[in-house]
């Protein structure tokens, strides 16, 4: 099997600073929990010869210590308006069932609570936004003095080679989490397996 997936990505979690989660560090949020949603908007891709542009997918997670300790919650929510080849194809591939760097987050996760069908739309533009049901993500990107957005590069876990950040605001959670949005974060993604 191989697959190839790439678009845009917008996630924020309860974190109150940037979130330690993509540097293996304690999450910032004042109960040391970090809940999160990120919404990962499929532009081109495939999964052996079937093609999954366009499906959107919303990924909820729990880390209860740091990234690597493992032990967290992971869940999904896909596109209702992707077939049920996509989604089984969606659903394999974000669970690590079909390789690459799914397959190694799959091994931190101690509760995969499985993969449900909803309404999850992503916009794309300056400052993504993107909604998984009724919850909405947003970010208000933080900008340098130049009015460029500010980054992070190099994350040795983070979703991108170099993403945006920002805050986010409203309340998220999706599988009985509930959380106050604060952290957020865009980047471009490209995964394969």
């Amino acid at each position: 099997m191989a697959y190839r997936i790439a678009g845009t990505y917008i996630g924020h979690c309860n974190c109150q600073e940037v979130c330690g989660c993509p540097f293996n560090e304690r999450p910032t949020a004042p109960d040391g929990l970090c809940y999160g949603v990120a919404v990962f908007s499929i532009r081109e891709g495939h999964l052996d010869g079937l093609d999954l542009s366009g499906v959107n997918v919303g990924l909820s997670y729990f880390v209860p210590e740091t990234f690597g300790a493992g032990n967290f919650r992971q869940g999904l929510v896909i596109d209702d308006r992707a077939s049920d080849e996509q989604a089984d194809a969606v659903e394999r591939i974000f669970s690590g069932k079909e390789g690459g760097p799914w397959e190694m987050l799959a091994a931190l996760v101690g509760e995969y609570v499985g993969a449900e069908r909803g309404s999850v739309r992503f916009s794309d533009e300056d400052s993504p936004s993107a909604t998984v049901g009724d919850r909405a993500i947003t970010i208000e990107l933080y900008r340098g003095h130049d009015g460029n957005p500010s980054t992070i590069s190099n994350a040795p876990l983070g979703l991108a080679p170099v993403y945006r950040i920002g805050r986010s605001s409203g309340r998220g959670g999706l599988f009985g989490d509930d959380f106050e949005a604060v952290y957020a974060e865009t980047a471009d993604f490209e995964y394969s397996g």
